[in-house]
């Protein structure tokens, strides 16, 4: 019994201490599950013409705010440390005296770009500002907190610089041309007159006619044979 009892513990404290080598595993969260998790918020008090930007980390962020007044682009830049609470700042929409006197803007559009190195996670929010109310036009994943011509366009259009694709031109082919024969005119050829020749009249001779005084032989072919007959 006692044996049992101490093999069962050994095994007990094996498992105990599997689990305890095990246990960092389990307590480590994937960057990336941090990072789907953060989000960023902007909201705007007409009361005292302010921004109110926040995001949902303890960590160190950087950030930009930028905005159309109606005639140029105002841009606040900064960057937080670390802390134990989340991150928020208010921003004043507008410019201050030295003597502390404040100049409101008048917000059209903006732009918040923010930054958190430490979860690796950046994000774009374009928006508008109507009687005080932040409507969300857009929200992208920037490459860094520098602000775009096409993002620079935005603020003072409310349109996008980004070029639409034109359709290539469909090209038909061309049927070739067939040439057309030439017809060559062969020549006729002109036949030649033929000398017609002359027939020489053949002197008839009656048997024993007597020619310039002399007695001509009368030559007569046989048409039987192949003979010529003579008389004289």
């Amino acid at each position: 019994m006692d044996r049992l009892r101490r093999k069962l513990l050994s095994i007990i404290s094996t498992f105990a201490l599997f689990l305890q080598i095990l246990n960092p595993f389990f307590l480590v969260i994937p960057q990336s599950v941090l990072a789907d998790s953060l989000n960023s918020k902007v909201t705007f008090d007409s009361g005292n013409n302010s921004f109110t930007v926040s995001v949902n980390t303890a960590n160190s962020v950087a950030y930009i705010l930028a905005y159309w007044n109606g005639s140029q682009i105002n841009a606040i830049q900064g960057n937080a440390d670390a802390s134990s609470s989340n991150f928020s700042r208010q921003i004043y929409a507008g410019t201050k005296s030295a003597n502390g006197a404040k100049v409101p803007d008048n917000v059209v559009r903006g732009i918040f770009k923010v930054d958190v190195s430490a979860s690796s996670w950046l994000d774009t929010q374009e928006f508008t500002v109507n009687n005080g109310q932040v409507s969300a036009v857009s929200e992208t994943t920037p490459t860094s907190l520098d602000l775009t011509n096409d993002e620079n366009n935005w603020l003072k259009t409310g349109s996008s610089i980004t070029p639409t694709p034109t359709a290539a031109p469909t090209l038909e082919p061309t049927a070739a041309a067939t040439p057309t024969p030439t017809l060559v005119e062969t020549p006729t050829p002109t036949a030649s007159p033929e000398a017609t020749p002359t027939a020489t009249a053949t002197p008839t001779i009656t048997p024993n006619q007597t020619v310039n005084g002399q007695i001509a032989a009368a030559i007569i072919k046989n048409k039987n044979a192949n003979s010529l007959l003579v008389f004289l």
